[in-house]
């Protein structure tokens, strides 16, 4: 049997242990989040989803080019008459290109990193296809001829391909081009106080056109150099 001391010292730890207990803080009753926040969280995510699943629309929707006439070696409304400056400061038209394949791509000297990667690209693949692309032409349209001269385009063009051809001109030339090669550009917010200081937005495609200056097929922006040299070798 216990004796009275055992017993006193048994009451004594049981009573500390369930004062450790008690000292646990208690549980905080939940609280329901008020309704007014409830919807506005419901509204962000719905719209979050929604705005998302629409850009990834956008980057996955195909070209209206290749919905009109997809596969097609028949030459799509593409492309046509015009008139334009050369970098070299003398008047040229679709006319002088006949005869050459070319490699059309439009954008801006300005442009901060688009159309610099385009032009490398395209220079990267005439390089690799060797001897054949001999034939082929590139051509680098601008679409802000305000600041784009000739004199200008001279010196941009010097830094990706020996052969590449600019093309400047009046705005009302530029937009006849565009509209011609189904080209979208439009001036943008002005990057700083400067009157000169704005950037261009616009389509980033590059059309390979045949030497009887119909269409043949054009690479989006981040096609790579060797898979244009591919496809380019395809129609020589």
């Amino acid at each position: 049997m216990m004796d009275e001391k055992s017993k006193v010292s048994e009451k004594k730890k049981t009573t500390n242990r369930k004062n450790v207990k008690s000292k646990a803080p208690e549980k905080s009753e939940k609280k329901d989040l008020p309704k007014s926040l409830v919807v506005w969280l419901s509204v962000v995510f719905i719209l979050s989803g929604t705005l998302l699943i629409a850009g990834y629309n956008i980057l996955i929707a195909p070209s209206p080019m290749l919905e009109s006439k997809k596969n097609s070696n028949q030459g799509m409304d593409i492309g046509g008459p015009f008139t334009a400056i050369s970098h070299n400061g003398y008047a040229v038209t679709e006319k002088d290109f006949l005869g050459k394949f070319l490699l059309v791509y439009f954008g801006y000297t300005y442009c901060p990193d688009v159309c610099p990667t385009g032009l490398t690209e395209i220079s990267t693949a005439i390089d690799m296809i060797g001897g054949e692309a001999d034939s082929v032409v590139p051509i680098f349209v601008t679409v802000d001829p305000e600041r784009d001269t000739p004199e200008y385009l001279k010196e941009y063009i010097s830094y990706f391909h020996p052969r590449m051809v600019g093309l400047s001109g009046t705005m009302k030339q530029i937009s006849k081009i565009a509209k011609a090669y189904k080209v979208y550009f439009s001036k943008g917010d002005q990057a700083s106080a400067g009157p000169d200081d704005y950037i261009i937005n616009h389509s980033a495609f590059a059309y390979l056109m045949g030497k009887d200056g119909k269409y043949l097929t054009h690479f989006s922006y981040g096609v790579s150099a060797e898979e244009i040299a591919r496809r380019v070798r395809e129609y020589l």
